[in-house]
């Protein structure tokens, strides 16, 4: 499964549901907004997994 694409820039957790999170290296975080290339890549990622 691939990380949502408007998910934490750090973990990929949807803001809604994240709180705090710990990830290595990043350590304790709360949710930062994904950077335009995390979208993109996230949203190619996402598209290369439905297709057949």
């Amino acid at each position: 499964m691939t990380a949502n694409p408007n998910g934490c820039r750090w973990c990929g957790i949807d803001e809604r549901g994240h709180a705090q999170q710990y990830k290595p290296p990043v350590g304790w975080h709360k949710w930062e907004q994904p950077t335009q290339a995390q979208l993109k890549e996230r949203m190619r990622a996402r598209r290369k997994a439905r297709q057949p």
